[in-house]
């Protein structure tokens, strides 16, 4: 299973933010492979919570207006050890921080 890695500044707006997620899930959710690919998600510098309802308040929104019979994995994470990162650094295929 391929991994997509994304980091993000949680302190800026939050329209700002509800965008750039917005556009980040939609690409992730319309890809072909969607099935194949775990999005995984930093929650460094937000509550846990609050960054998991912004992200199912985006997919909500998104997933109503398309027809996706295959989901892919959404995971957030917090801080990782260095062994952690080890073991997850050969796993991600691509890299997207967020402005």
């Amino acid at each position: 299973m391929r991994s997509n890695w994304m980091l993000s500044d949680w302190n800026q707006p939050e329209d700002k933010l509800f965008a750039m997620l917005s556009e980040l899930l939609h690409t992730v959710l319309t890809h072909p492979d969607r099935a194949q690919l775990t999005l995984l998600i930093s929650t460094s510098g937000i509550d846990p919570e609050a960054a998991d309802l912004m992200i199912s308040s985006v997919a909500i929104e998104l997933v109503s207006g398309l027809a996706i019979d295959d989901e892919p994995e959404i995971t957030l994470f917090s801080d990782l050890s260095a062994i952690e990162w080890q073991a997850l650094l050969p796993k991600i295929a691509r890299r997207v921080i967020l402005p």
